[in-house]
């Protein structure tokens, strides 16, 4: 089994069912390097993240610090995925899994690529909308303009002996 775990790419760690650090591959502990090995064993979920939090590690402020630490014990009580940035650069998606004995198996992944992905998509879908939007506003012009056009027609032909009304 810990081959197993330790070969997974994404970090990988492993509460017991008081929320205390079981075990992580180095994947996790890779990305973790403030709290260090030491620390870990037996460390409640909460205290690392208040340690985190404290550095910025998650991307937070100080100002923002109770109310990201809030939002990530709910999310790991709640087995909801959590999404955070950590460098304004790397952002990571966190899922919480309960084990058969109430423990926590925690997967954190990288998805950088997919969010740059998802906002080139939203930029595509935006900049397909104004070329529908122009092109419409476009045809109603063009319309508007065949319409003056044509009664600029007519009045010239109306006017064709009146001098004075074709400005000559």
């Amino acid at each position: 089994l810990d081959i197993a775990i330790e070969s997974i790419a994404d970090g990988f760690a492993l509460f017991d069912g008081e929320d205390r650090f079981v075990f992580a591959n180095s994947a996790y502990r890779e990305s973790h390097k403030e709290l260090g090995d030491t620390e870990l064993p037996g460390m409640k979920f909460e205290e690392i993240v208040r340690h985190l939090a404290s550095k910025g590690f998650y991307g937070n402020t100080p100002q923002e610090k109770e109310e990201f630490i809030e939002k990530r014990l709910d999310s790991f009580r709640s087995g909801k995925p959590f999404e955070y940035c950590t460098d304004g650069k790397h952002t990571y998606e966190v899922h919480e899994y309960k084990t058969s004995d109430n423990g926590i198996a925690l997967v954190r992944r990288e998805i950088t690529e997919r969010k740059h992905l998802e906002e080139q998509a939203r930029h595509a879908q935006k900049m397909e909308a104004v070329g529908h939007l122009t092109g419409g506003i476009a045809h109603d012009f063009n319309n508007i303009l065949g319409i003056v056009m044509g009664n600029l027609e007519i009045i010239q032909r109306l006017a064709k002996n009146h001098e004075k009304i074709l400005g000559r």
